[in-house]
């Protein structure tokens, strides 16, 4: 109700996409078999996008299109949050079925990217090959790590973002990296035996044991700490000022003063968001589309960027932050397959007719002679001109 009374944001929704997503949605909860967490997340993002689905406002004088209301707040850091039932804060499945079919622009290791970036315009000399690595090739260092660990690709991932926001190697279970492996070991182990509590309090010890061992990521996480406290040292005696905004030890949510990870919680923010509106103004100038939805790290459009515009936008943005990257990501909602057919109807149609060309070709091809092949007598020796 706050958010229909007062928006200052809203956002083009796709009311087809979603209604068709909630019907897929239904008809998998019904058809499913699994009754444990794959049950319930169904369940959970039916209800929201349920929910979300009546906040939907038809096109209006004020948006050509339908439309949610959204009431954003900004932090002092720059970086806006959505209260309430924001698509931000949505399950990915709802959002993309929200906004239909579009294109997603993701920052690649966006921690360590702009971190590296600014460390190394404070310190040159600085080595931090292992984190310009890892942010070119996150990929497959992780499932390399993963591999060597025998642990799950999506726990590194996790681990790499936990370490990219600031935490540390102890060993303890409050700990978010050592939490990572326990959270693994809680959910394979049968609910209904009991553990005793020395056995419990140590879940994810080997794992953990095995990842401080591990040579790659430990020269990842040394040249980040190298990162942080590079830039730590240089704004002990500098105003930190980024983008106009400046640093306060006062944590303005809290009322308390900020620790040096808080610290660089708020630089990384504001980068972050300095890097965001940078990246939306480049594209709105050279293409004159606007983003459909702007999170913490990645920006929605309605149509595909050019090959032009991404080279364009590249090399701009890197004249500020000169590691940081995106990739592009084709969304596609999970929607009925008579919702699928009829967004693609075109392109397949397209493509039918191209296969009868191509066939039609192939017969013809069966009696053509050309007037040049018939100029030479093939051997197994080599052509002979006559």
């Amino acid at each position: 109700d706050d958010i229909e009374r007062a928006p200052n944001y809203t956002v083009n929704v796709d009311k087809t996409s979603l209604a068709s997503y909630i019907s897929k949605t239904t008809q998998t909860i019904i058809d499913t078999k699994d009754n444990g967490a794959y049950k319930d997340k169904l369940i959970k993002n039916s209800l929201a996008a349920k929910q979300l689905q009546k906040m939907i406002h038809d096109a209006d004088e004020t948006n050509a299109t339908p439309y949610i209301k959204e009431l954003w707040k900004q932090a002092d850091s720059g970086r806006i949050y959505g209260q309430g039932y924001s698509l931000q804060r949505l399950p990915k499945e709802v959002r993309h079925a929200a906004l239909g079919y579009c294109y997603k622009y993701d920052f690649k290791a966006s921690a360590f990217a702009l971190m590296a970036g600014l460390a190394h315009t404070i310190n040159p000399a600085i080595k931090i090959g292992s984190v310009l690595d890892y942010v070119k090739n996150r990929n497959s260092i992780r499932q390399r790590i993963a591999k060597e660990l025998n642990i799950d690709e999506g726990v590194v991932k996790t681990i790499f973002t936990a370490i990219g926001f600031g935490a540390e190697l102890k060993n303890n279970q409050f700990n978010a990296i050592r939490g990572a492996f326990a959270k693994v070991a809680r959910m394979k182990h049968d609910a209904s035996i009991r553990l005793e509590r020395d056995i419990y309090n140590n879940l994810g010890v080997d794992e953990f044991m095995r990842l401080v061992e591990n040579s790659t990521f430990c020269d990842i996480y040394i040249n980040l700490q190298v990162i942080n406290q590079t830039i730590l040292d240089y704004y002990k005696t500098n105003a930190l000022v980024i983008n106009d905004r400046t640093y306060s030890n006062i944590d303005d949510k809290t009322g308390k003063k900020r620790n040096d990870r808080q610290k660089l919680a708020w630089i990384y923010q504001a980068l972050e968001f300095t890097a965001m509106v940078q990246f939306s103004d480049l594209v709105e100038d050279l293409t004159q589309q606007e983003p459909l939805l702007t999170t913490h790290d990645c920006i929605y459009y309605k149509n595909k960027l050019s090959a032009s515009v991404k080279v364009d936008a590249t090399y701009l943005l890197n004249q500020t932050f000169p590691y940081l990257r995106f990739e592009e990501q084709e969304i596609v909602p999970i929607v009925e397959d008579e919702y699928f057919s009829a967004r693609f109807a075109q392109t397949i149609q397209f493509e039918q007719e191209h296969k009868r060309r191509i066939k039609e070709q192939e017969l013809l091809a069966r009696n053509y002679s050309s007037q040049y092949i018939k100029q030479f007598t093939v051997t197994h020796d080599a052509p002979v001109v006559r």
